[in-house]
């Protein structure tokens, strides 16, 4: 991969050196994020965790770790101090001190967007997060760090990123962890619609509905929104993702229609092409649709199928992307079996579709929600420590609930 990143250290940034894990941040500036459709900045924080005792005056090659945030978030967040609980560099340490995980490099890249997150996939509608992050940012880091082997892993929509690049890239990573990840698309997202078209319907239409969205996402301190606009903007800002429209009204399709609420069937596919369950397991669903013009994924290059005309030339993706799952040391997910967005679902059904496709993996529910659930990192991070320092694979289509 071509690099075209330019990347500052930031100094006095160097934190914690010694026993802990060292943070150095540096400043980027991103060609692939200039002119994007949201008006995001190209220039982006980036935060490297260093293991104990690494010299990045000397930096000694070692397994690298992607941490993706969730929607909402970004890099810097994983770092908030909590009163009650750990952040992720405390995580670090403990469990670096237990044994649990060895010398390993963690980046926490900056993909926050004034739609209030990001999938962590390439879309006309937000900006190109994928090209940011693979053909910029890793030739950056690796540049600095020599890499031994790749992890990428994540919580919500950072869990669906790491899933979903691993997919899209194949042969990029070695591991995966998505906690809690985007999937089962009628399921998560659809209750949302009625929100949506409400909020649509308040502010005078879609058009006004974007700028409202967009004037949140400006201000230093949002203001305080009510439950069903968040739900609102979250839906709008999949729509921004799954199925942008520049020329229309808005700058999305909508999967449901404003007035009455009636889903449109070509318009869903285009999202269902970016569901990690229909993409596994489902014949005539394709990859790479509503993204773009000439938007696609690695996965699919070369096939040939038939598709429909708001689909054309979106190759069929399920075959290549089981492949491109099997090639893993580790894919991990997980999910509360209370979650709030009905995720618990949907990582039952890539469970199955996983099981049916051979694809080794490691799937476990837990007793608890959506949110504050940081704790699940203690059962992915020595797992992706196993897979990248050893080789070796673990339990093979394993469900557990830990006690």
């Amino acid at each position: 991969m071509q690099a075209s990143m330019v990347g500052r250290f930031v100094p006095g940034r160097l934190a914690g050196a010694g026993q802990r894990y060292s943070v150095v941040a540096y400043e980027v500036h991103s060609k692939a994020l200039m002119d994007n459709p949201l008006g995001d900045p190209a220039n982006r924080s980036l935060l490297v965790l260093l293991p104990p005792g690494y010299d990045p005056e000397r930096p000694a090659p070692c397994p690298h770790l992607w941490m993706l945030p969730a929607f909402g978030g970004t890099g810097r967040t994983l770092l908030n101090f909590s009163p009650t609980g750990e952040d992720l560099r405390e995580r670090l340490d403990r469990l670096y001190e237990g044994r649990q995980i060895g010398d390993l490099v963690v980046v926490l890249p900056d993909t926050f967007t004034r739609l209030g997150g990001n999938q962590h996939i390439d879309s006309v509608g937000v900006g190109r997060y994928e090209a940011y992050l693979w053909d910029e940012l890793l030739p950056f880091v690796e540049s600095q760090y020599p890499a031994t082997g790749r992890a990428v892993a994540g919580k919500s929509s950072g869990g669906y990123g790491a899933l979903m690049n691993a997919m899209r890239h194949p042969g990029l990573f070695d591991a995966v962890a998505c906690h809690s990840g985007d999937m089962a698309f009628e399921l998560c997202y659809l209750p949302d619609a009625g929100n949506l078209l409400r909020e649509v319907e308040k502010a005078g239409g879609l058009a006004a509905f974007r700028r409202k969205v967009l004037e949140v996402g400006l201000r230093g301190r949002p203001p305080r929104l009510t439950p069903a606009f968040r739900s609102a903007m979250n839906l709008y800002a999949m729509a921004c993702t799954y199925s942008p429209n520049p020329q229309a009204e808005g700058g999305v399709d909508l999967p449901v229609d404003l007035y009455t609420g009636e889903l449109r069937p070509n318009v869903w596919q285009r999202w269902l092409a970016h569901d990690p369950v229909q993409l596994v397991g489902s014949v005539g669903v394709r990859v790479g649709a509503g993204v773009g013009a000439g938007a696609g994924t690695d996965v699919a290059a070369g096939a040939n199928v038939a598709a429909p005309a708001d689909l054309e030339g979106v190759p069929h993706a399920a075959g290549p992307i089981a492949a491109a799952l099997r090639r893993l040391k580790l894919l991990f997910f997980d999910c509360g079996d209370r979650d709030e967005f009905n995720l618990t679902f949907g990582a039952r059904q890539l469970h199955q579709r996983l099981e049916a496709a051979g694809v080794p993996h490691v799937y476990e529910t837990f007793d608890d929600g959506h949110f504050d659930i940081s704790y699940r990192f203690d059962r992915s991070l020595p797992l992706i420590w196993q897979a990248l320092s050893s080789g070796h694979t673990p339990a093979v289509k394993q469900t557990n609930r830990p006690g």
